[in-house]
């Protein structure tokens, strides 16, 4: 439905989402990252908190070819991206 139906997603449902990212492992926060991007501009106000993340990062910093599809970095990239905001 998420994918398909993005706005059919109450507004209280994407900050309950978001609160989600408050939990350190990574395969979480890749699913969470990618929900949010799917909620585009609506779930602009987790950017700051999608950015700590990456600033926690600090191997995703010295090591830019660890960036693939398949870790959370990615997906919070992607998500920073679709919410119309710089990383």
């Amino acid at each position: 439905m998420l994918a398909t139906y993005p706005n059919a997603i109450d507004d209280g449902t994407v900050h309950a989402v978001a609160s989600l990212l408050k939990y350190r492992n990574d395969a979480i926060r890749y699913w969470i990252a990618e929900a949010l991007g799917h909620f585009g501009a609506r779930a602009k106000f987790a950017a700051p908190k999608l950015r700590a993340i990456l600033d926690e990062r600090e191997s995703f910093r010295q090591m830019p070819s660890r960036l693939t599809h398949t870790g959370a970095a990615f997906h919070i990239l992607v998500a920073v991206s679709l919410m119309s905001c710089v990383a």
